[in-house]
């Protein structure tokens, strides 16, 4: 994936200014996804609905910190880093290659063991060293472009959003201007161990079931995606896509469900 980096650093700061009336300054934090609560409350006004009154001021960053090109930044919004390093705006020329969607190894594990007449076997496949690009994390925080801004927020995004009372450094503002921006913010590692399968099964050969005709009967129990290991926060880091292009690329693609299988096999 290139496109940007969102910086590291905790010293991005912009100044609301309208005239005549003064507003405090505030000073975004890690990722800028956050900024530091000022000294002096907000009018009444302003905390109120601050979402939508930020966009009645005009913004001036302070001295020395990255700006975006076209973009008017806002207490709350993102930050990222200047690659180029020569503007200190972030443009075109700032993207760089953030994720790469091959991993680095894959795991596959299984046996089988038997023991008088029980049959358990079982099978881990697993992956390290992966990106993933989380579509679906970009789609459930709210934003003002790509049409986001209509989208069902998670809790957890609508609770810790980023407000004066509230410097997050996990969720930006609402209604935050560069939400759509493929960035480092939504490339997670996509390391994965997951049992796949398994099965539990007992072989029954007692000559009682020649009486009936039968040779043997083997009852089992099956047991698909029992468990899964991960530090992806999508719902599963396994993603696929019917494009050759977007390998890694979570466009909230379905879970691997859960299954159990009760099974029966008679010989005559």
């Amino acid at each position: 994936t290139i496109s940007y980096h969102e910086t590291d650093s905790d010293t991005s700061a912009a100044t609301a200014v309208q005239t005549a009336v003064a507003v405090p300054c505030f000073t975004t934090a890690a990722h800028s996804r956050a900024a530091e609560s000022p000294a002096d409350p907000l009018p009444a006004e302003l905390v109120a609905n601050s979402s939508e009154t930020y966009d009645l001021y005009d913004y001036k960053l302070k001295e020395g910190v990255v700006s975006i090109a076209s973009v008017n930044v806002q207490p709350g919004d993102r930050k990222y880093k200047d690659i180029a390093g020569d503007d200190n705006i972030i443009t075109a020329a700032d993207r760089t290659v953030i994720s790469n969607s091959n991993p680095d190894f894959t795991i596959g594990l299984g046996n089988t063991f038997t023991y008088n007449g029980f049959e358990l076997s079982f099978f881990f496949e697993g992956v390290c060293g992966r990106d993933i690009l989380n579509e679906f994390k970009l789609c459930t925080e709210s934003g003002q472009s790509g049409n986001t801004q209509y989208n069902n927020l998670r809790k957890e995004a609508w609770d810790g959003h980023w407000t004066p009372e509230n410097p997050s450094n996990t969720y930006s503002r609402l209604l935050n201007q560069t939400n759509t921006w493929t960035s480092s913010y939504y490339v997670e590692d996509g390391s994965y161990l997951r049992l796949r399968n398994l099965v539990l099964s007992y072989t029954f050969d007692s000559p009682l079931l020649k009486k009936v005709h039968l040779s043997s009967v083997k009852l089992s129990l099956s047991a698909d995606n029992l468990f899964l290991l991960t530090k992806y926060s999508g719902m599963d880091p396994d993603v696929s896509t019917n494009n050759a292009l977007f390998t890694g690329f979570d466009r909230m693609s379905y879970p691997k469900p859960r299954t159990f299988t009760f099974g029966a096999n008679l010989k005559f």
